[in-house]
């Protein structure tokens, strides 16, 4: 590959910016932090992607919200692309606990779009001794859905792991309502609906 004078590769199409913002290293190269690379991605992404994408940092430890208004200070601001939909998302998120995946970020995106009652995310329950968390708790309504995806089932020994937690969680008078993963990726409306219905009774 041929190089050009300042020693990058010719088809290389450089961007400079006179705003200051942390670096990381990956392999010791340097790259942009992942709160930078969020801002960069807000200028395409839409809103619902944007956050799936900063629920999956938070679910990694990648970063924090305080982290992610900080960068965005440094590096965001009036001409930045991506400034007004981030702080956009970030508005939602006031605190730093994530769904345990994809298809739960999915439908608390969607129950927040219908304006369900907001659900606790990692409710400790104590249910025969054992510590259990619901995927969605509403300790109001004494109420708790769960999403389950392709590998919950996987086994017999899973299956009856997940029969005896559901059941553990029962014996406490929660009721419960379970949905498989990619019934919510397909139909989350109907979901939610569901959701709805199963909140008001």
């Amino acid at each position: 590959m041929p190089f050009g004078n300042l020693g990058y590769p010719e088809s290389a199409i450089v961007h400079r910016t006179r705003r200051n913002f942390d670096i990381s290293q990956c392999k010791e190269i340097p790259v942009t932090t992942v709160e930078r690379t969020l801002l960069d991605c807000a200028a395409f992404l839409t809103d619902r992607i944007l956050s799936k994408a900063l629920d999956s940092a938070l679910r990694k430890g990648l970063t924090s919200i305080e982290y992610m208004y900080e960068s965005l200070g440094k590096g965001g601001g009036r001409g930045v692309r991506g400034t007004k939909r981030l702080r956009r998302v970030l508005s939602l998120r006031m605190y730093d606990e994530a769904t345990d995946s994809g298809a739960e970020f999915d439908l608390l995106y969607f129950m927040q779009l219908a304006n369900l009652p907001e659900p606790v995310l990692d409710h400790e329950l104590f249910p025969r001794g054992q510590r259990r968390i619901p995927d969605f708790y509403w300790p109001e309504l004494n109420k708790a859905v769960e999403v389950d995806g392709v590998d919950a089932h996987s086994s017999a020994d899973k299956l009856d792991d997940d029969l005896e937690r559901q059941n553990a969680i029962m014996d406490l008078g929660i009721e419960i309502r379970r949905f498989s993963a990619r019934r919510v990726r397909r139909d989350p409306q109907g979901v939610v609906a569901e959701i709805e219905d199963f909140l008001a009774t």
